[in-house]
């Protein structure tokens, strides 16, 4: 069982570090889309 928290916790800090990345990348999202969908209604 010891092995497997130490697995588990060898996950929860590659997870967690991945975190805050994710996080950034959460707010670039937003700006993606629209800039997506003004090349869309352009050709519509």
């Amino acid at each position: 069982m010891e092995e497997v928290v130490r697995r588990l916790s060898d996950q929860y800090i590659l997870s967690s570090t991945p975190k805050p990345s994710f996080e950034s990348l959460d707010s670039e999202p937003p700006q993606q889309p629209q800039q997506v969908n003004i090349p869309l209604k352009s050709p519509t």
